[in-house]
């Protein structure tokens, strides 16, 4: 269980850095458009890992309960 906590919290914490990082550098005189372009990207594989974990936690608590992902509609 802590490791999915600690690879659900790595992504948004890297997020939450790139986002200081885009702030200083603006404040350098960095181009914007290509940093928020990067920003983007980082962001975007934050979100793709953490809705991997919660699929991943979701499956183990259905294969607990004795129904496999199939039984369950979404």
């Amino acid at each position: 269980m802590a490791t999915d906590i600690i690879k659900a919290c790595s992504a948004p914490l890297a997020m939450v850095v790139a986002g200081g990082l885009g702030w200083y550098a603006l404040s350098q005189g960095v181009d914007g458009a290509l940093f928020a372009t990067v920003i983007a990207v980082v962001g975007g594989l934050g979100g793709y890992e953490v809705k991997s974990v919660v699929e991943s936690r979701k499956a183990k608590t259905q294969e607990g309960k004795g129904t496999t992902k199939t039984d369950v509609q979404e």
